[in-house]
């Protein structure tokens, strides 16, 4: 994950992502502090950023993960989610 903007985000975030020329699918995961799954969006090898839409959640602090296709986690960061 290169980079998540906004952070905190209110609406929208957009995940910056490069991935290895092994990687041919996977997921962005959005998980909360219990580690539970509330997002998640297929990776598409052809791209570098997946918009997340975050309107619906509650306010707190979230997981951002970089999943390959076999569950590893390349990557995550925290981001912050507020209400507008």
């Amino acid at each position: 994950i290169t980079s998540l903007s906004p952070n905190p985000a209110e609406a929208q975030v957009s995940v910056a992502y490069r991935l290895a020329p092994t990687i041919t699918e996977g997921s962005v995961q959005l998980t909360n502090m219990m580690g539970m799954v509330v997002k998640s969006e297929p990776l598409n090898i052809t791209s570098t950023i997946v918009n997340l839409n975050v309107s619906d959640l509650i306010y707190g602090q979230y997981t951002v993960k970089l999943v390959a296709s076999n569950g590893e986690v390349l990557d995550s960061k925290v981001l912050i989610v507020r209400q507008s």
